[in-house]
């Protein structure tokens, strides 16, 4: 509980220097307009994102869980700070990382730390950031007043106060790709990032400030036309004028303006929308929340434009032919996987088969068969190794208990974790 406070509070502290820069927009009431449908009525005092088809929402202090039509459910169990294979923790007055079986896999030493991605995590030591890779190192030096997770490649980063200081972009190796010169700055998200640029350089926040959006080469790519903006989400970008909110698509067309009085980005395939007024005496939102879908979102992607994603040992694999999921199986690469963890392997295309070698253990595997061998002792499994593009793919748990790694999948982030002994 204390470590969920603390977070809030962390959250809280961003939201109330952000309000030098967010416009709370008077609405019109509410009215249906084209370009969006309310999907979930505004009934709720406070109302969650929805992920994997789940949110969270409170009616007074009951909290309860919702499905994407509304229904009730279980309050859904989620980490917000999971993502591939490690979870943020507030451990002993710090921020560490635990592993899906809750085991602290880096000590709690920072104070504060953000998700994983692209094998790294940004995290705070003494108002200063950096990011560390899986291991818990330091691989891109504390130098940076504030920063983003790594999105797209690139990762936002703040060189200098909030007030004064200026956003720039960097990659995975710490090299400076974008010069720190935007007011602020967002997540890119294929290909595209939101920024803001002071027009009058006075910093007279808000009014002097307008967002748009550049692509990685730093070139204006949407028109720097808005109060607001935020990331991609889905297809769509949340945007603000003094005529309220927009949805806009990667061409800066809109597709819906829905007149409510706050909206959120589209995740789960709907945004979150509000009816009532901001209590500045309280700095607090007060209002019915509830859920529109919107015209031009692309939704969650299925499953079949997934992209999964393999990690050993904290670094991320790349693959020719990436892992894919047939009959409800992860299916990943095993020439390049075995590689990566030190065996040789073999190729017969007489016979279709192929034997890996690592220290004393052999595998030999025949496609189409479901009874490798490991050191001559056949092993079932209920999925055949199968032939893609000319490369063999086998599933998951095998590769774990043919070589005695530690495998995991996260379905949520469609992240393969691989932990060599």
């Amino acid at each position: 509980m204390k470590g969920t406070l603390v977070m809030f509070k962390r959250i809280l502290s961003l939201a109330l220097a952000m309000a030098l820069v967010f416009v709370f927009v008077p609405t019109p009431a509410y009215a249906q307009t084209p370009g969006y449908t309310v999907v979930i009525p505004t009934q709720y005092d406070w109302a969650s994102d929805f992920s994997d088809g789940t949110a969270v929402v409170m009616i007074g202090s009951d909290i309860l869980g919702i499905n994407s039509t509304g229904g009730r459910i279980p309050v859904p169990e989620a980490n917000p700070m999971f993502s591939e294979g490690l979870g943020a923790r507030f451990m002993d007055g710090r921020w560490g990382f635990v592993d899906e079986a809750d085991r602290v896999v880096i000590p709690p030493m920072f104070d504060f730390a953000m998700s994983f991605s692209n094998g790294l995590a940004a995290v705070e030591i003494s108002g200063m950031w950096g990011f560390i890779d899986r291991s818990g190192q330091i691989v891109i030096p504390m130098r940076y007043n504030a920063a983003e997770s790594f999105s797209d490649g690139l990762a936002a980063v703040l060189v200098g106060e909030f007030e004064t200081g200026f956003w720039g972009f960097i990659d995975s190796s710490g090299r400076e790709v974008l010069p720190a010169k935007f007011s602020m700055a967002g997540s890119f998200v294929n290909g595209l990032a939101p920024v803001a640029i002071d027009e009058d350089d006075i910093r007279d926040w808000p009014s002097s400030l307008k967002w748009g959006f550049i692509d990685k080469n730093g070139r204006e790519a949407i028109p720097f036309v808005y109060d607001w903006a935020e990331s991609f989400s889905e297809g769509l970008a949340l945007v603000q004028t003094s005529s309220g909110y927009s949805f806009i698509n990667s061409s800066g067309v809109v597709t819906a303006s829905p007149p409510f009085d706050r909206v959120r980005s589209i995740t789960g395939g709907l945004a979150a929308v509000a009816i009532g007024e901001f209590n500045w005496a309280a700095y607090d939102f007060v209002g019915k929340w509830g859920y529109i879908s919107v015209a031009g979102s692309t939704g969650p992607a299925p499953p079949s434009q997934r992209t999964i994603r393999v990690m050993l040992d904290g670094r991320p694999l790349t693959f020719d032919v990436p892992p894919q999921l047939m009959n409800g199986r992860t299916l990943v690469p095993l020439r390049a996987i075995f590689e990566a963890l030190g065996a040789t392997v073999d190729w017969s295309e007489a016979t279709q088969t192929v034997t890996a070698t690592k220290g004393t253990t052999t595998v030999v595997l025949t496609i189409g068969s479901t009874s490798p061998t490991v050191n001559g002792t056949a092993v079932t499994i209920d999925q055949p190794g199968v032939l893609v593009n000319g490369r063999t793919l086998v599933p998951l748990r095998f590769v774990g208990e043919s070589l005695g790694v530690k495998v995991d999948w996260d379905p949520n982030t469609w992240v393969v974790t691989i932990t060599s002994p």
